[in-house]
């Protein structure tokens, strides 16, 4: 891929000015992971059944997970934003440096083949897995170099995934009344479920500490279908979005291979979506959206350095 030669005036001026539509005001990244055992690569498998996700794999073999949506405050028309340079803008976006753009290369590796990423979708992925070896224990034990991956994958082309509206937010009973369950019901406890693992993606965070990391999660929810789970001990990011296979609240891959192992295996009498997604008021959790999270950073206090001192949990 031929790069442009530059002078140095040319290189001194906003590389922003050029970059449209702006990839920063799209891509959310909301996982990291790397892969050692086959339970490693059924995750990506099943991160792939659902729209609005796409992943890349670094040279490094770590699988970089990502939200694709525009941001709510991002005009695709005329390509700015709509609070650039207002208090409602994210100390993310304000500080991000645009001479180290980490998001143009990804555009320029999605668009073209090239290092140091590759663009990661189900044909491709099943490719790959076919060249990974296993030990007895499902520990991966040989990958493909650097130079066949990169040969491999010049045979697949990248399609571009096209986005799709997040689903509305499922709005939950508000009856209180308390439903009597004989033990016979929780033999098939998915049975009457409108199946909120399958329209909902979770991603455990560390819980905030410092200011910084606060602003972060308010940039986060800056993007359409994006919410946060909270309480005192735990913060989860959720991604609306319903997987492919999900028809009619029911699995249409069920007792195949197709079916993740990760779905197959899952227990639903622990299951934390129902509590999370099922109920107007969840036990001992809160769900929030970008409109609230500006009420809930008003609980906050913070020394001189940013510290989280006094707040939901507290910030120790």
């Amino acid at each position: 891929m031929k790069e442009n030669k530059l002078t140095y005036d040319m290189a001194v001026a906003s590389p922003c000015a050029e970059c449209k539509p702006s990839i920063c005001c799209y891509f959310l990244q909301v996982d990291a992971l790397t892969t050692q055992k086959l339970t490693d690569l059924d995750k990506i498998k099943f991160y792939l059944n659902f729209p609005n996700i796409e992943i890349c794999l670094t040279e490094a073999w770590e699988w970089i997970v990502y939200y694709n949506y525009p941001c709510r405050f991002y005009d695709e028309k005329e390509s700015i934003c709509r609070i650039h340079d207002s208090e409602q803008q994210p100390g993310v976006c304000i500080h991000y440096n645009p001479y180290n753009c980490y998001y143009k290369r990804m555009k320029q590796t999605r668009d073209n083949l090239s290092k140091p990423m590759i663009w990661i979708n189900r044909e491709r992925l099943d490719v790959l897995t076919s060249q990974i070896s296993f030990d007895d224990h499902r520990i991966i034990s040989e990958i493909p170099g650097t130079g066949k991956l990169y040969e491999m994958m010049a045979e697949i082309p990248y399609q571009v995934p096209g986005q799709k509206e997040p689903p509305k937010e499922y709005k939950p009973s508000t009856s209180a009344e308390v439903v009597v369950k004989s033990h016979l019901d929780f033999r098939n406890p998915c049975r009457d479920c409108d199946a909120f693992c399958c329209r909902n993606l979770l991603f455990p965070q560390d819980k905030p500490t410092t200011y910084t990391s606060l602003d972060f999660l308010r940039y986060t929810l800056s993007f359409p279908g994006i919410e946060l789970v909270v309480s005192d001990s735990q913060w989860v990011v959720t991604a609306r979005t319903a997987c492919r296979h999900c028809e009619d609240n029911r699995c249409a891959v069920y007792e195949t291979n197709e079916r993740p192992l990760v779905c197959k295996y899952y227990n639903p009498l622990k299951c934390v979506h129902k509590n999370y997604f099922g109920k107007a008021k969840p036990d001992g959790f809160m769900r929030v959206g970008y409109e609230e999270f500006h009420r809930l950073m008003e609980t906050f206090k913070f020394d001189d350095e940013g510290n989280i001192i006094e707040g939901l949990g507290d910030g120790a």
